[in-house]
């Protein structure tokens, strides 16, 4: 597949438009107003921050009645009012070209110097307006990482590519080195902010994130301990694909149900765009009757998977390739987004919910084994409280005592 450069241009038609001196004063003051952040960005020569902007305070009592409403051992936290900010940084996409992404940046009223949280979110979203920087006090992704800050911390919630700022871009589901760049420019942009700022913060960071944001999260652990000086705190990741290959042949094996089915098909959709070797017609990945619906330009969260199997999805040819070991090119795709093991001084957390399918508890314990040549503190924990239809909520909480820990 072949991407489209962005361009970014702006127009500047010819005024022939006298000022008066007062009015004249009052334009550069606005305009000044205006700019301030760019401004102080020219001055400390920022490499990834563009621009800031006010976008919400969320009040201390509410994030707090959310969490001691959800689990009784939030009683032993405080929770602070936070202010939000979105941050406009660059980036690139995954052809390397550059990119203006969106985020947002919570900084709690509290005194002290605290540690900086990166949280990223469960990933594909079903509709883009729900997007951290488009979002405000409620059910979703920003609430969410508000209620981590209001603890203390100060928060990084970066849009994944796709959404907010870069909604006219693809976002790349699932792809681990582009999860991790962006992520990373989206810390640097905040670095540069604090600075502007003057805010102190420790010098480490801790890494959280659910679903897809698991992944970001992990491959941001492994791509700052190997090119960056960031101090890694320690890392928290829930219900992450790590081993992409064990949970594909598994869901195939083993007929997964509606939610895995729907979740695989993006990952094929994804990957469809990502990789030029990958990008055959539905008919080479999914049935006549799903290839037809999938042309139509139909989107997945809208089907309906329930008491379907993989083999009335997917062609049986594509699933017998994955499965024998034939389809090379597939399962190298796979290969390449998975978390490889590493050795890490800083602790990584897994959360596993009890009420979720066993393939991925199966997984995260493979996932765990595989770090026993290192001497890396890794632990699994299973959340007895959570909940499979809302599960982010749950594993919000644990973390926050794991943060704490």
């Amino acid at each position: 597949m072949s991407f489209k450069q962005d361009i970014f241009t702006m127009n500047h038609p010819q005024m022939n438009i006298r000022f008066t001196y007062p009015i004249l004063i009052f334009f550069l003051i606005i305009l000044s107003c205006s700019l301030e952040e760019i401004g102080a960005n020219k001055k400390t020569d920022a490499q990834h921050l563009v621009n800031s902007d006010h976008h919400y305070l969320f009040t201390g009592r509410i994030l707090g009645a959310i969490a001691n409403g959800s689990s009784s051992r939030m009683q032993n936290y405080t929770f602070h009012n936070v202010e939000a900010t979105k941050i406009i940084y660059k980036t690139k996409t995954i052809d390397q070209v550059d990119v203006f992404a969106s985020g947002i940046i919570l900084i709690p009223k509290t005194t002290g110097t605290p540690i900086v949280v990166s949280y990223q979110h469960q990933g594909d979203l079903i509709k883009k307006r729900t997007a951290p920087s488009l979002s405000k006090m409620g059910a979703n992704e920003l609430s969410h990482a508000a209620i981590i800050a209001s603890t203390g911390f100060i928060v990084l919630v970066p849009d994944y590519l796709g959404y907010g700022d870069s909604k006219h871009k693809n976002h790349s589901f699932e792809h681990k080195a582009s999860l991790a760049q962006n992520g990373l420019d989206f810390i640097k942009a905040s670095k540069e902010y604090l600075n502007i700022k003057k805010i102190k913060t420790d010098n480490k960071i801790s890494l959280v994130g659910y679903s897809e944001g698991a992944l970001a999260s992990l491959a941001m652990h492994q791509l700052i301990e190997k090119n960056e000086e960031i101090l890694i705190n320690k890392s928290i990741a829930g219900e992450g694909l790590f081993l992409k290959n064990i949970w594909v042949k598994d869901l195939l094996l083993n007929n997964q149900d509606h939610g895995d089915l729907k979740y695989f098909l993006k990952l094929v959709e994804s990957y469809k765009l990502i990789y030029p070797k990958l990008s055959n017609s539905w008919n080479y990945y999914l049935t006549d009757v799903y290839s037809d619906i999938m042309n139509s330009g139909i989107q997945i969260d809208s089907l309906e998977f329930k008491s379907i199997n993989s083999e009335s999805v997917f062609n049986i040819d594509f699933i017998n390739g994955v499965l024998s070991g034939k389809d090379v090119d597939f399962i190298e795709a796979l290969a390449f987004n998975e978390i490889d093991s590493w050795e890490t001084k800083s602790s990584v957390t897994l959360f596993y919910n009890k009420n979720n399918q066993i393939n991925f508890l199966n997984q995260a314990k493979s996932f765990k084994k595989s770090f026993e040549e290192f001497d890396t503190p890794i632990k699994l924990k299973i959340n007895e409280e959570s909940l499979y239809e809302n599960p982010v909520l749950p594993f919000i909480l644990k973390a926050i005592e794991e943060l704490h820990y």
